[in-house]
């Protein structure tokens, strides 16, 4: 076999085997973690009550955020809560987020992109929201993600 064809190939079996190893380990219930605990974070950095997780919030945030991915959409629901979305492309250098290839940089980047935005944020550090529910759905390339406050 010729040597540059040889080299080519184990260069595409290495690809292949570090892009199992990330997407294996793709965690949609570790990113929705790490969201609540990012926003706990910020809300106790302002003085503000930590929200408690709710389950059925939860609930309520995975079927949007799976009802995104299926119809290839990004809008926010009408469920009459409060309501964050958020998009993020997998395996790219994603502005004002740098990497998202890891379950953690993809949580982060969802939090810094709703503290950016001024009702986002808002939603985040409301005093009168005490619980909240994440959902994320990922597939190989991109993760959509909602959190929902009451």
């Amino acid at each position: 076999m010729n040597e540059k064809v040889e080299e080519w190939l184990y260069l595409i079996g290495f690809l292949i085997i570090v892009y199992l190893l990330i997407t294996w380990h793709r965690g949609e219930s570790v990113i929705e973690d790490e969201i609540f605990e990012e926003v706990n974070n910020i809300r106790i950095d302002l003085g503000i009550q930590k929200l408690t997780r709710n389950s059925n919030l939860d609930t309520l945030g995975k079927k949007h955020s799976i009802i995104m991915m299926e119809e290839k959409f990004f809008e926010h629901s009408n469920d009459n809560v409060g309501e964050n979305i958020f998009y993020s492309p997998v395996w790219f250098w994603t502005e004002g987020c740098g990497l998202t290839i890891t379950n953690n940089q993809i949580a982060r980047c969802m939090v810094k992109g709703w503290s950016e935005s001024p009702g986002h944020y808002a939603n985040m550090i409301d005093s009168s929201y005490s619980n909240t529910g994440v959902g994320v759905s990922c597939n190989t390339f991109e993760c959509k993600g909602t959190q929902n406050f009451i």
